[in-house]
């Protein structure tokens, strides 16, 4: 079962349409395995461009597996994704990997920075990946290396530490770094997966108002997932999930 507390509404394959909704989910059907009950019977979702979504549930809810559907790492059993206007399962495995570099920034909770790399070169990770995301990066800073570091001044991260490894980093400045790489080359949707997770309440606030304000900047869409439900007041549009026994979240 999805309960919907607010929501935005609901309701060709290489240019995203500016004019649509971030993501439209309709009547998705998905479940791990054939004789399994679903995670989701008929979910039915509407992120509008620029609009901050909070996610919740208890754990097994399906709320990573529903951020994998949104991004197309996962497919549905039945019902359309729409990303930017783009019907995800019409794409090759190959082709939603190239569409998601190029039009999704991801937060990780384990944050997945590269150890042995500088904080710069984390941060630039989607540019050797995305040429769209190189050229934005380079159209809103001149040169990549500069909007990079623009958003790690942005997020609080000292210039002292730029050239230092991931790996001597401490929890909070990982995960700065990891906000601003999924920022870098202003994707289109940010989604952060209990981003927040290892930090304590204060922390928690200070970088999920940071998030916030750079996306807004951008026009970024924001789906943020934490089982921390003393969040939600700080977004507009939350979605809490509550699914059976054999979901997988």
């Amino acid at each position: 079962m999805v309960v919907r507390e607010r929501e935005s509404g609901i309701g060709d394959q290489q240019t995203p349409n500016a004019c649509s909704p971030a993501l439209v989910m309709q009547g998705v059907r998905f479940a791990w395995e054939k004789e399994a009950a679903p995670c989701f019977a008929a979910l039915s979702l509407v992120v509008e461009a620029g609009a901050h979504w909070f996610l919740c549930g208890k754990s097994g809810s399906g709320k990573s597996t529903l951020l994998n559907l949104a991004a197309g790492v996962l497919l549905p059993d039945a019902g359309s994704i729409r990303l930017l206007g783009q019907e995800l399962s019409a794409f090759s495995a190959s082709g939603r990997d190239r569409f998601r570099v190029d039009h999704v920034g991801f937060i990780f909770q384990q944050f997945n920075l590269i150890p042995w790399m500088s904080v710069l070169d984390n941060t630039l990770l989607p540019c050797r990946f995305s040429r769209r995301r190189r050229q934005r990066a380079q159209a809103a800073g001149g040169d990549m290396q500069t909007e990079a570091g623009r958003l790690l001044h942005a997020l609080d991260m000292d210039r002292t530490l730029w050239r230092q490894p991931a790996m001597k980093l401490s929890i909070g400045q990982q995960q700065r770094v990891a906000a601003a790489r999924a920022l870098l080359g202003r994707p289109e949707l940010i989604i952060a997966d209990e981003p927040t997770s290892s930090l304590d309440a204060d922390r928690q606030v200070i970088f999920l108002e940071l998030l916030q304000h750079e996306c807004s900047e951008s026009g970024a869409a924001l789906l943020f997932v934490s089982h921390d439900e003393r969040l939600a007041e700080r977004f507009s549009h939350r979605l809490r999930l509550d699914a059976p026994e054999q979901a997988q979240g």
